[in-house]
């Protein structure tokens, strides 16, 4: 790595910096520290090599991705049914209070167990509603098909950030 780097630098010297191609310099600090930069810079996460392995393409334990994660509790406010799995949620449909009002976050999609998909669907049953707590259907929600129920129920929901619209990434 720090050999294939080296050689990189050479041939990218004369290019523009801010150019589309760019080197990726190293640090030779602890992966923990240098994910705590990457949070602060509000980067998506960092990839780890280990610097006196060998390249060789594809995936490997070699590599390591570790995501800049934030977590927040979240309204449960609707769900999208399973399409493998009957008896079982896909997704979530979220939301959060902001000066007493309820504002839709997103959907979280994935991170559970099939265990955890179906307990959530049965405890979110007598939940059920026809419309959405949000008072009309997000816009973002449009045609999509999506189950609301009472926002009585919270889950904690790891994503990486924010966007411009309030909404969850990632």
């Amino acid at each position: 790595l720090i050999e294939r780097k080296q050689e990189l630098a050479a041939l990218l010297r004369r290019t523009d910096r801010r150019g589309v191609v760019r080197l990726s310099e190293h640090y030779a600090i602890s992966g923990s520290e240098m994910l705590n930069h990457a949070r602060l810079l509000k980067q998506e996460g960092i990839i780890s090599k280990l610097k006196h392995a060998p390249y060789r393409s594809g995936r490997s334990d070699d590599w390591l991705k570790t995501k800049c994660q934030r977590s927040q509790e979240l309204v449960i406010v609707g769900y999208k049914d399973a399409t493998h799995l009957k008896g079982a949620i896909g997704a979530l449909v979220l939301g959060y209070y902001q000066d007493g009002v309820l504002n839709y976050a997103g959907r979280s999609g994935t991170g559970y167990t099939v265990d955890t998909a179906q307990d959530l669907w049965k405890r979110l049953q007598p939940l059920r509603i026809d419309k959405p707590a949000f008072g009309k259907i997000p816009e973002e929600e449009r045609g999509r098909k999506g189950i609301w129920v009472e926002p009585k129920l919270v889950a904690e929901i790891a994503f990486t950030e924010w966007t411009q619209d309030g909404t969850l990434r990632h």
